[in-house]
């Protein structure tokens, strides 16, 4: 896989996609023991606004969409979650009920514990609880740098470090590239760039064009990573 330090070094702070999100093989047992294993089919909403924020999930296998829903009931997505991440954190910690619905991207199996007997689990286990507290505040860190991306770059620029960025954190290499698993459309990808949709296929179009990626129905191969860096100006 493309070294991550060398594609995006141009930029400040970018050492904070290189946080790793996921829980090791120690931490990942830890949390099974305690949890249930649940399966949720393509399209199943695991969570909705509203709901009672009680339980904390962890992705054996398959993709999560983290959603808001405007008051218009237009779906914002917010994030996308993937194997041996935790999600649905912050508002079970914070003993809110949920903002936000979460949804299976593809078929997708979880490991599922409840708010107290998380709670004591991380009492039980520090290392887990520091790694926990390093993801939400890697979250944060994150949420702010994309903000700030808002302000300094154009569509093409944010749509390529999108790229990038989820292609270092959760790509796989292949015999051309990068291949990121990418089930979106284009206008839940505006959402998460800032954009409008027809910015967003613009910009796609130009990389097809100039032949930086190559997008199929549920992935995407990065075909040249140094080269679709250099759109991030």
């Amino acid at each position: 896989m493309v070294d991550g330090r060398r594609v995006l070094e141009r930029w400040t702070d970018e050492q904070v996609w290189e946080i790793p999100l996921t829980l090791d093989e120690q931490e990942e047992n830890a949390f099974c023991r305690k949890a249930t294993r649940v399966f949720y089919p393509r399209g199943h909403v695991i969570f909705a606004p509203g709901d009672e924020a009680g339980r904390v999930y962890f992705i054996h296998t398959g993709v999560v969409k983290i959603c808001w829903l405007s008051p218009r009931g237009h779906a914002v997505t917010m994030a996308i979650r993937y194997p041996r991440e935790l999600f649905g954190l912050a508002e079970a910690l914070c003993c809110l009920d949920r903002k936000c619905y979460a949804q299976a991207l593809e078929n997708t199996e979880c490991y599922v514990i409840r708010r107290p007997e998380f709670e004591l689990l991380l009492r039980e286990e520090p290392d887990l609880c520091l790694k926990v507290a390093r993801v939400l505040a890697a979250r944060l860190r994150q949420a702010q740098l994309s903000i700030c991306d808002f302000v300094r770059y154009q569509v093409p620029a944010r749509l390529a470090l999108l790229l990038l960025r989820l292609a270092y954190q959760h790509g796989t290499p292949s015999k051309e590239g990068i291949e990121l698993r990418w089930s979106l459309t284009h206008q839940e990808i505006a959402f998460m760039v800032g954009a409008s949709r027809q910015s967003v296929t613009s910009a796609f179009n130009a990389f097809k064009k100039h032949r930086l990626i190559r997008v199929e129905r549920d992935r995407v191969q990065i075909l040249n990573p140094q080269a679709l860096a250099e759109w991030i100006t």
